[in-house]
């Protein structure tokens, strides 16, 4: 008898092909048994006021159908998740399991879905009692009466989730975005909580009525974004951050993922400039690509997560990572960054005040040529100054201009920067320059201690603070030495005048003016006086600082007007 050979690729079809209809067949059989079941329990426990049994039944629920064709759903970053967060969660939608999906992440979810879901009996009854919100796409007027309705539920304190495409996808990928999202975020005042499914699409996508469970199942939640964060950007960056965030796929995710990367990495602080650095995004992401530039784009979601994101991605082998944002930003950065081998720092300036930038020979906004110049990557070492243990890389002050820095601040919010314009800083100012009271301290400079008052003292590695003022005109960043300028107690009116030779560089004629070149001082105070560094407030009785010479790697601009003496070692 002949036998004829099987072709593996054929036995793999049979046994798939059995195997779809095998959990077809126990899904539609099983699935709506055991949801009648659970489904009439939830309806007894929302009947009896018994949330607490209700959101368990519905966590439980929510898995059964992934139980029953074979595959368990996998959550990713769960912990991400707040237990007293508000949020609207948003997601990709390719499949009727994406609801199931997102109520297993956060059963006490308001969900939006079909209308038509309601029309089940004792089902609708169940989605009633979990707070779920009916939505018509096709009928503007309904659509419109849903949002509102997931703005109440938002107003009560429930978080709300929606699927922003509106419909599930025909092919996989996600489709062109609804705004009424940003409505509700907006009017809601909720955190944004981006969610990625994957493989529900080729278990059960919408025009195909078995399920094929070859692949796995798994959301992934991303970094939750605070409200305050979004609240002043357009909403044509709301819904392209939302798009970006639940487009790709896990392992296309800048911010989670952790394969090794040994590119280009933008750390971007979205509310830097009152949203301008958010703006840049798609301008980074094409120059990324003119430039042949491999690498990602991430962005910060609060204080201090620029130290994270940098000593994360230079952990993982990231070669080149900048900075697009304030210098407060930047210098959270740096933080993660000084003395660290192999890795190298750039910046491109999308904040209010933008003094570091000015450092590395860049200017505030940039053209064409300056996006040349930072691919071109020219490298060279940078000192970096320390106060009490933390790194500034562009200076710090004690005195009239602490004073300023800290008046920009929300002091009770810890240490949020106010919203403003340039004439913000120039208001904090003047008013500082009418009403500042100079304080007694120590100082130290040289080997030589004083007593004495001062209206302001500045410590600086570059030669521009408070919004472009020329404060140490003389400084080099890689000379290995802090420029220091101090003045006398000042009357009101010398104040303003000094305030004119300082924006003319002509102030270091002036004898009420100090200016030092040194590797070391430390200023001494007899209660907590405030710092800046790098813009960032600080308390302190004792400040004790110095140099540490070429401590960063950065990438500057040869052709630019630079602040480095010996540029390139």
């Amino acid at each position: 008898m002949v036998r004829h050979a099987v072709r593996p690729g054929v036995h793999v079809g049979i046994l798939s092909t059995c195997r779809a209809a095998l959990a077809t067949l126990s899904t539609y059989l099983f699935v709506y048994l055991i949801t009648f079941l659970m489904v009439s329990a939830a309806c007894v426990a929302a009947i009896l006021g018994l949330r607490g049994v209700l959101t368990g039944l519905v966590a439980a629920w929510a898995r059964v159908p992934f139980l029953f064709v074979g595959r368990r759903l996998h959550i990713r970053n769960r912990e991400r998740i707040a237990r007293s967060g508000h949020y609207l969660v948003l997601a990709n939608h390719s499949s009727m399991y994406d609801i199931p999906a997102m109520l297993a992440v956060l059963p006490s979810l308001a969900i939006m879905g079909r209308e038509k879901l309601l029309r089940i009996p004792l089902f609708g009854f169940f989605l009633r009692c979990i707070h779920y919100i009916p939505v018509e796409t096709d009928n503007l007027r309904k659509a419109a009466e849903a949002l509102r309705e997931a703005i109440e539920r938002a107003r009560v304190g429930l978080s709300v989730g929606m699927f922003p495409e509106g419909t599930r996808t025909l092919d996989g990928e996600v489709q062109r975005l609804r705004r009424g999202f940003v409505r509700v975020l907006r009017e809601g005042r909720l955190d944004l909580l981006p969610l990625r499914i994957d493989g529900t699409w080729a278990l059960k996508p919408k025009d195909r009525w078995y399920m094929d469970p070859r692949e796995r199942i798994e959301v992934t939640v991303h970094p939750p974004i605070a409200y305050d964060q979004l609240a002043n950007l357009p909403d044509d960056e709301i819904v392209e951050l939302v798009r970006r965030q639940i487009k790709a796929h896990r392992e296309e995710q800048g911010a989670t993922r952790m394969k090794r990367t040994d590119g280009w990495v933008f750390i971007v602080n979205p509310i830097a400039g009152n949203g301008f650095a958010a703006s840049l995004v798609p301008t980074v992401k094409e120059m990324m690509a003119r430039h042949g530039a491999d690498g990602e784009v991430v962005l910060t979601r609060g204080k201090g997560h620029a130290t994270e994101l940098a000593a994360e991605h230079a952990a993982r082998g990231a070669k080149r990572i900048v900075g697009v944002g304030g210098d407060g930003t930047l210098s959270e950065m740096a933080q993660a960054l000084v003395g660290r081998d192999g890795v190298t720092f750039g910046a491109v300036a999308a904040g209010t005040g933008n003094d570091f930038i000015a450092i590395l020979g860049f200017p505030e906004r940039f053209a064409p040529e300056h996006w040349d110049a930072l691919f071109q990557a020219a490298e060279t070492g940078m000192d970096v100054g320390r106060c009490n243990g933390k790194y500034f890389i562009n200076g710090m002050g004690l005195g009239f201009d602490a004073q300023v820095a800290m008046d920009n601040f929300h002091m009770e919010n810890g240490g949020e920067v106010k919203k403003g314009s340039k004439a913000k800083y120039t208001w904090m100012i003047v008013k500082n320059i009418l009403f500042y009271h100079e304080k007694s301290m120590r100082v130290t400079i040289e080997g030589r201690t004083v007593e004495q008052r001062s209206f302001l003292n500045t410590i600086a590695n570059g030669r521009r603070m408070a919004a472009g003022i020329h404060i140490t005109p003389k400084a080099f960043a890689d000379d290995g030495l802090l420029d220091v300028c101090m003045t006398d107690p000042l009357s009101v009116p010398m104040r303003f005048k000094e305030l004119i030779s300082f924006q003319h560089q002509t102030h270091l004629s002036d004898p009420v003016v100090h200016y030092y070149q040194v590797n070391k001082a430390t200023f001494e105070f007899e209660a907590e006086a405030p710092a800046h560094l790098d813009g960032e407030v600080t308390f302190a009785k004792r400040y004790d600082i110095d140099i540490l010479p070429k401590a960063l790697r950065v990438i500057y601009n040869p052709k630019g007007p630079h602040y480095f003496g010996k540029p390139g070692g």
